[in-house]
């Protein structure tokens, strides 16, 4: 059960992290859970992603049905960190995803477009890039509330989005993520489009309301 929610935007005086070609002698893990190997691999390489939740938390199969997180047990030579997360990925059945109108990647069991929304209705990205947006189990209505202040935006949350769930499938309605320069509005793209969220214009407020798909 989630206790706590929190989140938090760095906006320390740094580039935008890009991929590194730093070659690492030896890389060895023991009982690592899938996942957070991907995390490890993904800071390093300066990729910023999301877990499709149809895989995360808890871990689930191709089938959806869910199983224990797999553990990794691997020792790698001379790979750099962006090798070594295409090849775990490659040797788990799992995708890096391009999401549309942003700088991040969908961690997924399928090689298909990320749930696309209309990124118009935001109108033109000219918010600042943030360098660092960190979320730890925030629900997803606090995190783009959160984002759409950041941005300037007038966006209405849907009241379920603001909530828990109370079922078993939690990571529907939370999320965590650490991203690098990435905007307000293409965090907001990608988190619509990783979880199945609707953009659609508000009539009342004139601005853009989101809410679960129909």
């Amino acid at each position: 059960m989630v206790v706590g929610a929190i989140v938090l935007f760095v906006m320390a005086q740094s580039a935008p992290c890009q991929d590194t070609n730093e070659v690492i002698p030896v890389i060895q893990m023991e009982g690592v859970p899938i996942t957070t190997a991907i995390e490890n691999f993904a800071r390093l390489s300066g990729q910023n992603y999301i877990f499709d939740p149809r895989l995360y938390a808890p871990y689930r199969n191709r089938d959806g049905k869910i199983i224990p997180e797999p553990l990794l047990t691997f020792r790698w030579e001379k790979m750099t960190a962006k090798q070594a997360l295409a090849r775990l990925l490659e040797e788990n059945n799992l995708y890096a995803v391009p999401m549309a109108n942003t700088p991040i990647v969908q961690i997924s069991h399928i090689q298909h477009d990320a749930g696309i929304v209309d990124a118009a209705l935001l109108g033109t990205d000219t918010n600042a890039v943030i360098p660092v947006i960190k979320m730890q189990s925030v629900s997803l209505g606090a995190a783009l509330k959160q984002l759409a202040r950041s941005a300037g935006l007038k966006v209405v949350v849907a009241p379920k989005l603001l909530k828990f769930s109370d079922e078993e499938d939690v990571s529907s309605t939370i999320i965590s993520l650490h991203w690098k320069g990435v905007t307000a509005r293409q965090a907001i793209i990608a988190i619509c489009e990783n979880f199945g969220l609707d953009m659609v214009n508000d009539s009342t407020t004139g601005g853009v309301r989101i809410e679960w798909k129909k």
